[in-house]
């Protein structure tokens, strides 16, 4: 087996073993010995979560080892050990010659490297729909091959040994990149290519594509379901088969015609990889086509610049220095248009993650499509051969009519239910969601164990339900894992690192005298976004719904903390819930008069003990409990004393450790509840009024993530 070293961490063919520090002298093919705990990779416990265990899983990793005592390793070594040390001398080189910026940017450019890229520069290339000039691709191998063959003849080389050379640098590159799916597949097709070049053969790029795509899956079927391979073929695709189906046939003349067929076959490209960038990335870059028009000439130059500066400087580092200067200021032109296209209006459109059964359907569609004009094609030379005028019969299809069938099939989505109420799976923290058409309000967002859950957790669920305004948050106390997540949405609307944006955000009265939420007033003065507060007798009404503020109460003296905790009952139609955050059984008994029988409970303070009191749950009744607490808690969250209460009262309990985010929907009377992975559904009928007779609940098979699944 080999072992990568990376970090902390150690990834040994199908396990991945995590240690407080790497070994000292482990080298790339040691062999490693341990003795620890062993956990299977968690899935993703929200929609739009970045899934760690279908990622690993496509490159066999399956589990994760935390080492109890110091591992011993032996042997290793040999070429791609001598590989690593080069490249890690080369990013030192960039990073001495340039600014952080640029040198993060060569860096993944040309050593697939991405631990240098700055968080700006990132996103500076996400917004701009460039992400692909960051990864190692068939345009970086193209290029670079295809300038080392030039250079390889020009000296006087024969064309079979230029050839072979050529075919053997751009492997060793490849290799020394880590060896990333898309590189691997250019390689093969570059490859290809060079055969058919040196036995005298035509080259056939859409069977070099199927070629590389059979060698691929051969060595390892789970790169079918891995992102990177499905947008690498898709693009190829797209340039090799799309391109030529959409053009005249004419060679392109002067600027104009050229710019032409760069945009022809930009547009194919996006043809074949729009489906998958809305399904993992969950926005549209409006500018891309700009942007990629007016960069794509140049990259060429940041490569062979990048590629002779950074071979220089391993020699002699003056030299290098001088040869990196074209890429240096390329680079920070690129940041510049780059940052400047980001702050165009309406730089992305947060589309939604379109579903598989949509995605089957576009691609059908673009399949036939694409028959069509084959057969239409292949018509017009035989009429052509026959001295006759083509005769138009039929129905033409209009490109542009064509495309915008395309994206309303993808992207226009059946409306959205009544009214849902979402508990995401924030780890030891709290959100929900509350959607009634296109009214969206948060309730709280944090959480102490999962670092930065704003932007991997909450984020990613609001976009990819195509979620693109949040009317309100509400705020329930000035706890970390209520709030950190909602600070960190609004510093990236202040920084223009999400098009999401946010009306108003509501927090209890005291908060306002504490450094929490002054700090908070702050941000959303940063953001551009308002902020209130709020007090029992509160009443937000939009549609059907009714949120109704309990507690806490006006004018009975400062509260904070859990004491202080904003409690609300939601109400639509014959559906009421209540949220109570951290409120304990003081806040409970106070609450008592005011309280009715209800729905559901989002279970207060996590399950803690000290909350959900038998008096408190013997007046609520809930049906449903709704717990928001991470697999291994360091309080113990859900407390048995607690779920035993919960379960003698008949509430059914459901928490975000065990089926990760909970789902409900109120749909024709009906409400349904779905849990994120527990593959379960369930309904009840929801009577008008606050009584439950009458009520059923059914439990149905329900297929989910089937990708995962399959991995």
């Amino acid at each position: 087996c080999v072992v990568l070293l990376h970090g902390r961490e150690l990834y040994l063919g199908r396990v991945m073993l995590t240690a407080q520090a790497g070994p000292e002298g482990a080298r790339i093919g040691a062999g490693v010995s341990g003795k620890g705990t062993v956990r299977l990779l968690e899935p993703a416990g929200n929609p739009g979560q970045f899934d760690a265990a279908a990622y690993y899983a496509c490159s066999r990793i399956y589990c994760r080892i935390w080492c109890e005592e110091p591992l011993r390793v032996r042997g290793g070594g040999g070429l791609r050990e001598n590989l690593v040390h080069t490249r890690e001398r080369v990013m030192s080189f960039y990073l001495a010659s340039m600014p952080e910026a640029p040198a993060g940017i060569i860096t993944a450019m040309l050593l697939g490297d991405k631990s240098l890229l700055t968080e700006e520069s990132r996103r500076n290339f996400q917004v701009g729909g460039c992400l692909h000039m960051l990864v190692i691709s068939g345009l970086h191998v193209t290029l670079l091959g295809s300038s080392v063959l030039r250079i390889l003849l020009r000296i006087g080389l024969g064309q079979r040994p230029a050839c072979m050379l050529a075919a053997a640098l751009m492997c060793l590159y490849v290799l020394f990149t880590g060896l990333p799916v898309a590189a691997v597949r250019a390689c093969i097709m570059f490859l290809t290519a060079l055969l058919a070049k040196t036995r005298n053969l035509s080259y056939d790029s859409p069977s070099a594509l199927a070629f590389a795509a059979i060698l691929l899956l051969l060595v390892n079927p789970g790169y079918l379901f891995h992102a990177g391979f499905q947008l690498s073929f898709s693009a190829a695709l797209g340039a090799s088969v799309v391109t030529p189906l959409m053009g005249s046939g004419k060679p392109a003349r002067g600027f104009s015609g050229k710019l032409r067929d760069s945009a022809r076959s930009w547009c194919a490209i996006q043809l074949c990889t729009f489906p998958l960038l809305c399904y993992y990335y969950f926005e549209i870059p409006v500018w891309s086509l700009l942007l990629n028009l007016l960069l794509v000439p140049l990259v060429q130059y940041v490569l062979i610049s990048g590629v002779a500066g950074g071979l220089a400087g391993l020699a002699f580092a003056p030299l290098g220095h001088i040869l990196l200067l074209p890429a240096d200021r390329l680079l920070r032109f690129f940041d510049l248009v780059l940052e400047l296209g980001r702050r165009l209006p309406a730089a992305t459109w947060i589309c939604g993650q379109p579903s598989l059964p949509r995605i089957v359907v576009y691609y059908t569609i673009l399949i036939l499509f694409l028959w069509h004009r084959s057969a239409g094609g292949r018509k017009e030379i035989r009429q052509k051969n026959a001295a006759k005028r083509p005769k138009t019969t039929g129905l033409k299809l209009s490109h542009t009519g064509f495309l915008a069938g395309l994206i309303l099939v993808l992207l226009i989505k059946p409306s959205p239910a009544s009214f849902s109420l979402t508990m995401l799976d924030v780890g030891q923290g709290d959100c929900l969601v509350i959607r009634e058409g296109r009214t969206i309000f948060l309730c709280d967002g944090g959480s102490t164990n999962v670092s930065e859950v704003g932007k991997y957790r909450i984020l990613p669920y609001l976009e990819s339900q195509g979620m693109r305004c949040v009317e309100g948050i509400f705020i329930s106390h000035d706890d970390a894992d209520h709030i950190n997540g909602v600070e960190e949405i609004l510093r990236m609307i202040a920084e223009r690192k999400t098009a999401l944006k946010v009306g108003v955000v509501f927090m209890p009265a005291w908060m306002l005298q504490t450094e929490s939420g002054k700090r908070i007033a702050q941000e959303c003065h940063a953001a551009g976004v308002e902020y209130a507060t709020l007090v029992s007798g509160d009443v937000f009404r939009f549609g059907e719904t009714c949120i109704d503020v309990l507690h806490p109460f006006a004018g009975k003296g400062a509260q904070s903390g859990n004491a202080g905790s904003l409690v609300l009952r939601v109400t639509h139609g014959g559906f009421a819930a209540l949220l109570t955050g951290d409120l304990e059984r003081e806040g409970e008994e106070e609450l008592l008069p005011y309280l009715t029988d209800i729905d559901v409970l989002k279970v207060g303070h996590h399950g803690s003990r000290h909350s959900t009191a038998e008096g408190f749950l013997g007046i609520t009744k809930p049906e449903i409990a709704l717990v928001s607490a991470p697999k291994r808690s360091f309080y113990g969250h859900p407390h048995p004393e607690t779920l035993e209460r919960l379960e003698a009262c008949g509430a059914l309990i459901l928490a975000t450790k065990d089926g990760g985010a909970v789902s409900m929907e109120v749909k024709r009377g009906e409400l349904q509840i779905r849990t994120f992975l527990s593959a379960t559904e369930k309904s009840a009928e929801v009577e008008e009024g606050s009584g439950k007779e009458g009520k059923r609940i059914l439990i149905r098979e329900e297929m989910h993530q089937v990708m995962c699944a399959v991995c």
